[in-house]
């Protein structure tokens, strides 16, 4: 490009001396060093020879093994595991292995597998040995820590100065992440970006922040990945993974700087591109820091600093209200406690104007100022603070995984959220208000037409999660009835069960209308503004509440008049048609695809959709064939980036 990029590398000293007790004492020479060496090694060969493991771990683990893949996120595995004295598995070369509780989709699989299990168990008239799964621990190929992530390739090779296109190409792609993704998460300030660029290009040898330039990058990968699903051809996809990977190499040197609200920017943006892109690990460790981040510049305070201007200020704010997102996002999808509290989101909601305006004379404003595009911002924050509510009451934080309450005390949760998910549906603009699929008009380009669709989504996604839990606690409990020999609808007085049963119609119809909805997006040509990762997984959740209802349908005669007036083989056939549309070639998509495909055909073999169980086949435990997994004669294969926020490893095991 003409011009080459110099960063000033901070100095670094090398401590002298290390701590013993608190004792600060010299450096030891070989001989100390080896003496302590022999001792530790000495401890160690003896607390070995006192475990003895009583099972081969690798036996253990042999449903969990995988054809790796290569990746530049992750290092080669050692073919050892080891098991510690509490039992909980611990894999060789992994630095961390993965939870997931009752709001994640792997918490609702391990319901859908012992339903499925009981509904088979029904048709064979004969018994089946229940699966033992020891722990609820994924097997994903863990990638490194951040302080170690891309640090070879960074100390070698700091930053390729042709890694950005030309000045005109990068322009173009960012006024495209503004009029897209962008326009959804408003707290990067467009023309700020643009001014950078033009200061950058103009200078024969600028001095680039690498805070900045790191948002830069992630900002093209998400451009670039955004128009790789609505263009022919991988070139795109490349494009962006080669963006993020630039991001990923500046990433732990921006962690290192002193924290700003810039570095707060960027660290925002790289999370939201992991969330989708790269492993669970990965993302929940920069999330990790990005918390931390938005502490230290102050995010969190509600007041004006005196050295703020109000730009200054309202950037801030909203990069809190990211910050509480991005958490409460992680803490569903993945099943797991939150790390902000909804009390600390006292910030207030952003201001109904984009960035760009804050500094234009009141003359100069656009007329559309009083419906701007930042009301869908605003009224997202909302939402997500009802489905932190859902997460914390409903399924109690994630901190007590399987717990069964009385049907009573759930039901008044839900009733409670429904009501704030009511008032929050009715306090929505006309421009954006929740949407039938009716009046959807997917050639429609209008921004706030966009914003709607996407406002409809994330509703009926909260009412899914809510609901399912109802779900859940009914199959919970019909097991536990089922092995006493207890009917089913003599446990609950009339009254409840029509409530109970009324909560379940309403996630089915929520799960329905996802899939319709994004159906009607798809075969329309419909550019999305959501990323393609969450259609991905809104309609994946959507698919595993469908097949658990048509085993309540066929096993208990429930009844769904959603699933009455349709077909299921068509449900699932506009699931995976969905599923390839809006999902790239990546593993989570392969693997997403093949298990819906195989829900499908169990679902059809077994006759949940027609009643008409003849593909069935009676398994003969005496001769070992009494493993589900023979219904279909292909596993599914474990992929090199793990999508734990789908399901995970131990998902395919029914």
């Amino acid at each position: 490009m003409g011009f080459d990029c110099v960063y000033k590398k901070s100095e670094r000293g090398v401590r002298k001396c290390t701590e013993n007790n608190g004792e600060t004492r010299p450096n030891e020479g070989p001989s100390q060093i080896e003496k302590r060496l022999a001792q530790l090694e000495s401890i160690l060969q003896g607390v070995t020879k006192q475990l003895q493991p009583t099972e081969n771990p690798e036996d253990f683990l042999a449903d969990c093994s995988s054809s790796q893949l290569p990746s530049p996120y992750q290092t080669p595995r050692k073919t050892t595991d080891t098991v510690d004295g509490m039992g909980a598995v611990i894999f060789a070369d992994e630095n961390g292995c993965g939870f997931f509780g009752e709001s994640s989709n792997s918490g609702f699989i391990r319901h859908l597998n012992t339903a499925f299990k009981t509904y088979i168990q029904d048709k064979q008239h004969s018994s089946m040995r229940q699966t033992h799964v020891a722990t609820d621990v994924s097997r994903p190929p863990t990638p490194c820590s951040i302080q170690d992530h891309s640090r070879t390739s960074h100390d070698a090779h700091i930053f390729d100065t042709h890694g950005l296109p030309s000045k005109t190409e990068t322009i173009r792609l960012v006024n495209s992440f503004f009029q897209d993704f962008g326009m959804l998460f408003p707290y990067i300030n467009r023309r700020a970006v643009l001014n950078d660029i033009e200061h950058a290009f103009r200078e024969s040898c600028p001095v680039l922040r690498r805070s900045w330039l790191c948002m830069l990058q992630v900002i093209l990968a998400f451009a670039c990945d955004y128009s790789a699903r609505h263009e022919v051809g991988d070139k795109n996809v490349s494009r962006a993974d080669g963006f993020a990977q630039q991001a990923l190499a500046l990433a732990p040197d921006v962690v290192e700087q002193q924290p700003n609200v810039e570095m707060l920017q960027a660290l925002l943006l790289l999370t939201q591109y992991l969330q989708g892109t790269r492993s669970s690990t990965l993302f929940s460790n920069y999330q990790r820091f990005t918390v931390q981040v938005a502490f230290q510049v102050g995010a969190h305070c509600p007041n004006q600093f005196p050295s703020e201007t109000i730009l200054e200020c309202e950037v801030r704010r909203r990069c809190w209200h990211m910050v509480f997102i991005l958490d409460k996002s992680m803490s569903l999808h993945f099943g797991r406690p939150s790390s902000v509290p909804s009390t600390y989101a006292e910030v207030p909601p952003p201001m109904a104007i984009s960035l760009d305006e804050f500094d234009a004379a009141p003359g100069d404003r656009s007329p559309n100022n009083d419906v701007s595009t930042a009301i869908g911002f605003i009224h997202t924050i909302k939402l997500f603070h009802i489905l932190a509510d859902i997460v914390q009451e409903i399924y109690h934080g994630n901190m007590s995984p399987g717990k069964s309450e009385f049907p009573l005390e759930l039901h008044q949760s839900i009733g409670s959220i429904e009501w704030k998910l009511h008032s929050w549906r009715k306090a929505l603009p006309a421009s954006i208000q929740i949407r039938a699929i009716s009046s959807m008009d997917g050639s429609s380009s209008s921004p706030f037409d966009r914003l709607s669709i996407v406002l409809t989504l994330r509703y009926h996604f909260a009412k899914l999660l809510m609901h399912r839990a109802t779900v859940a606690q009914f199959l919970d409990r019909t097991e536990k009835l089922s092995a006493g020999g207890i009917a089913t609808d003599e446990t609950l007085p009339p009254f409840f069960a029509k409530v109970e049963h009324a909560s379940m119609e309403e996630c089915v119809s929520a799960a329905v209308e996802i899939i319709d909805i994004l159906h009607l997006l798809s075969a329309s040509g419909h550019r999305m503004l959501m990323s393609w990762w969450f259609c991905v997984y809104y309609a994946f959740s959507a698919v595993l509440v469908i097949f658990v209802a048509y085993i309540l349908r066929r096993q208990h005669e429930i009844s769904f008049p959603l699933l009455d007036r349709q077909e299921g083989s068509n449900t699932f056939a506009k699931a995976l048609d969905v599923i390839s549309h809006y999902g790239p070639n990546t593993p989570i998509t392969i693997r997403c695809h093949k298990y819906v495909q195989r829900l499908e055909r169990l679902a059809t073999t077994t006759g949940l959709f027609s009643g008409d169980a003849s593909g069935l086949w009676d398994f003969n435990p005496s001769e070992g064939h009494d493993d589900l997994t023979l219904l279909l004669p292909e596993l599914l294969p474990i992929e090199a980036t793990d999508i734990e926020s789908f399901m995970t490893f131990h998902d395919t095991e029914f």
